[in-house]
């Protein structure tokens, strides 16, 4: 199907994919892969105004979206495309007077980094990228042709394209579904084909937990988790719920930058060493850049082929070749143990000076997280340390003010308490800051 589909499709241009958990999407972003067009794949939820943006940037030369929704209306508005295709639930739209442009031949894809909500920069993939993690992975996490993913995840998402292209490297199975994970639906079709391996994001596990998933039955044997830190409490409770029910559960940590994954913690250390995000995946490695040489914490340095070619802010962009050379400053602060295992402690850009004092603005989520069941979201504005958190949990935020004053070693005036309605989260369950039911965070 890949290779008819290919046959509508040039190399040396552009695609827009607005990328669904079905048959179409798969199809057309495999025959860009073997007809050697780039596809810029975006999430189903984007915005019109979002769409128009990558339109007049990007100038593409194919455009895949949903039949019958409001992007497919106004692609039939647009007089510089006409329609030229159905996809299985999918329309195709082409140019009409093509744009040339200069592509590096590298260049295989281009994907928004996993907290973009809005048009920014783009990470340039290339094949061996996609090729070198995919082979890795399949080897860490033992994948066979016997397995059985579902999309538990977004395939607009690298965490979820990789297991796309990991299964299918193995000539395993895919389950392609929209639905969500507490759908009753999402668990009826993964049962009714047997799904043996769950990807999901600490949120992902969050739901789970709250929905009571490891009382029920199922037919997952591998459950994965990465795209954020996943709380001690929910870690160690998947851990031994895999671990009575003879099945694995891997933590991982990746970036879209190193083509989806990094590091997994293997299941026979996962009660050893709560809280690490495991070993380098085969083919990668790890230093740890020091701004103190007798600091045990530094900013983590990946090295290996899955690192991207750099990113792409505009069309000149890319023909951009490979500016990174295999070596990824991942803007992550951690330290590895003595055993070679990675343990994530901050951001680069999470860490302030206050009174001479160095403060990690996540280890405040985490401990509200860890010891207190809070979701925050702490911020450095004007001086003044924003923590953001939702209505339901005013009640604990102001029994909790005065122990973060003493903990922090900051006056009243230092730190601004913001409550808001709830969260929104982007598609792969982070949170989203700016803008958020008509409240700043």
């Amino acid at each position: 199907m890949a290779t008819d589909m290919a046959l509508y499709l040039k190399s040396e241009s552009i695609a827009l994919v607005v990328m669904n958990n079905d048959v179409g999407s798969v199809v057309f972003y495999l025959a860009c892969l073997l007809a050697g067009t780039v596809p810029i794949i975006v999430d189903r939820k984007i915005t019109q105004i979002e769409v128009e943006q990558y339109e007049e940037k990007y100038k593409p030369d194919v455009v895949l979206v949903m039949q019958g929704s409001k992007l497919a209306r106004m692609f039939d508005q647009n007089v510089d495309y006409v329609r030229v295709e159905t996809v299985y639930r999918n329309v195709l739209y082409r140019r009409k007077v093509a744009v040339k442009k200069r592509i590096s031949p590298l260049l295989a894809e281009l994907l928004p980094t996993s907290g973009t909500t809005y048009v920014s920069k783009l990470v340039r993939v290339s094949k061996e990228n996609i090729y070198d993690n995919a082979k890795n992975i399949c080897k860490t996490l033992h994948i066979t042709a016997d397995d059985v993913a579902i999309t538990s995840l977004p395939l607009s998402y690298t965490y979820g394209l990789s297991v796309l292209h990991t299964h299918l490297l193995k000539h395993a199975t895919i389950l392609l579904t929209d639905k969500s994970v507490l759908q009753k639906s999402f668990w009826e079709f993964a049962d009714r084909h047997r799904a043996t391996s769950f990807a999901g994001v600490p949120y992902t596990y969050e739901l789970l937990e709250q929905n009571g998933h490891i009382n029920k039955e199922n037919t997952i044997k591998v459950y994965t988790q990465a795209g954020g830190r996943l709380s001690i409490h929910t870690q160690k409770l998947f851990t031994e719920y895999c671990l009575k029910n003879d099945k694995k559960f891997y933590v991982m940590y990746g970036q879209t930058e190193a083509t989806a994954r990094i590091s997994v913690l293997q299941m026979e250390y996962a009660m050893e060493k709560v809280g690490s995000v495991g070993q380098v995946i085969s083919g990668g490695a790890v230093r740890i850049q020091k701004e103190i040489p007798s600091d045990n914490e530094g900013e983590i340095i990946y090295s290996g082929k899955n690192v991207c070619l750099g990113y792409c802010s505009k069309l000149e962009d890319v023909g951009r070749g490979d500016e990174n050379e295999g070596i990824l400053h991942t803007g992550d602060i951690g330290y590895v143990d003595k055993d070679g295992f990675l343990y994530i402690t901050g951001r680069k850009s999470d860490f302030i000076k206050k009174y001479g004092r160095r403060i990690c603005l996540s280890a405040i989520e985490k401990m509200l997280d860890e010891q207190y069941k809070i979701k925050a979201v702490v911020k450095y504005d004007k001086s003044v340390i924003v923590l953001t958190f939702e209505e339901k949990d005013r009640e604990k935020m102001k029994y909790l003010e005065e122990i973060l004053y003493q903990f922090l070693h900051l006056k009243k005036s230092d730190i601004l308490f913001q409550p808001v309605e709830r969260f929104e989260r982007t598609y792969n369950g982070k949170i989203i800051i700016g803008e958020t039911n008509g409240k700043h965070i």
